[in-house]
């Protein structure tokens, strides 16, 4: 999808809601998008409870689909949080975006917007 002035419009393509786009950097061979989280609470994969308790940060490096011939690697800041529910195993985990990313995937999922 293009915008007005050439620029292509990424933001059906993520979690809008749940991620920006802070940086896109073009090399020869690949397009890097540097993302970063801006949720503000989750919920556990193990426990489905959500909680806002922040923990940290985690850095990931996923492939996504080629754009103009060109690899496209995502580099996502996104939030560790802690388990609020004292009967459940995990005690920490990172977002996956509403199935954006799995949580030991490489590669990006299919996104579907909501608006769609």
């Amino acid at each position: 999808m293009m915008e007005s002035g050439n620029k292509l419009c990424l933001d059906k393509f993520y979690p809008e809601k749940d991620l920006k786009i802070v940086n896109i950097r073009q090399q020869k061979d690949k397009i890097i998008i540097q993302m970063k989280s801006i949720s503000k609470a989750c919920s556990c994969p193990k426990c489905s409870r959500t909680t806002n308790k922040y923990h940290g940060m985690y850095h990931r490096k996923v492939q996504d689909l080629p754009i103009l011939g060109k690899r496209v690697q995502l580099e996502i800041a996104s939030h560790e949080y802690e388990c609020i529910n004292d009967g459940c195993k995990v005690t920490s985990f990172a977002e996956t975006f509403r199935g954006f990313l799995n949580t030991y995937s490489r590669i990006c999922l299919l996104y579907t917007s909501d608006a769609a």
